[in-house]
């Protein structure tokens, strides 16, 4: 979904995102997706605790992408990706 969406935006981009960039948004958007649906459709009557698993799944999504943000930038400086340089 993610490369669709770009192909369409890169129409009308100044500036095209590449593959790279791409599977960078899809990466970090998918696992945090995922892992909210999966939490949500539990049953309250086989988990009691739902709630708590809700809130405890948004706070590693937050934390895990705060963390690959990080390390994404770092390595996108040590490699000098050309969309880096822009900043």
């Amino acid at each position: 979904m993610v490369a669709i969406l770009n192909s369409l935006a890169n129409l009308v981009r100044a500036t095209k995102l590449d593959g790279i960039s791409q599977f960078v948004m899809a990466y970090g958007g998918l696992r945090g997706a995922i892992a909210f649906a999966l939490v949500v459709v539990l049953d309250e009557h086989v988990f009691p605790s739902k709630q708590m698993f809700i809130t405890t799944t948004i706070v590693v999504v937050y934390f895990t992408n705060l963390v690959l943000v990080c390390t994404e930038m770092t390595a996108a400086l040590v490699t000098q990706h050309e969309h880096v340089k822009q900043f």
